[in-house]
C-alpha cells in the first residue's frame, strides 16, 4: 500500500476508533459481555437470522414471524436494545465510509 494512503487510512481507523458511536458502541459490547447466556442468545438469534437470508430450505415467511417475535422480546431488554442501536449506528458510519470512499475513487460496486 502507498506510504501516504497507509497514514490516511490509520488517521482514518483512529478518527473512527475516538468517534462517540465507536466509543458507545464499545460500552455497549462491555456490557452485554458481563451477560454471556444474553449474549449467546442473541448471536443465536442472529446467526437464525443470518441463516433465513441465505437458506433455500426454510419457510421464510413462518420463520420471518418468529424471528419478529423474537427480536422485539430481545428488545425489551435495555442491554440488548442499546446494543444493538449503537452497533447500527458504528455499522452505518463504516458502510458510509466504503461507500463515499468508493464513490469518490470511482470504483463501481454493485449493489447487493
Amino acid at each position: 500500500m502507498d506510504s501516504n494512503v497507509e497514514k490516511c487510512v490509520k488517521a482514518l481507523i483512529y478518527a473512527i476508533r475516538t468517534s462517540e458511536s465507536y466509543q458507545n458502541y464499545q460500552r455497549c459490547e462491555r456490557e452485554l459481555a458481563k451477560e454471556p447466556n444474553l449474549r449467546e442468545k442473541l448471536d443465536e438469534f442472529r446467526r437464525r437470522v443470518f441463516e433465513m437470508n441465505t437458506s433455500d430450505q426454510v419457510d421464510i415467511y413462518e420463520e420471518a414471524d418468529r424471528l419478529e417475535q423474537e427480536s422485539t422480546e430481545l428488545r425489551l431488554i435495555p442491554v440488548v436494545n442499546d446494543f444493538l442501536a449503537a452497533e447500527l449506528e458504528i455499522c452505518t458510519t463504516l458502510r458510509e465510509v466504503t461507500g463515499r470512499i468508493s464513490e469518490e475513487v470511482g470504483v463501481r460496486l454493485p449493489m447487493l
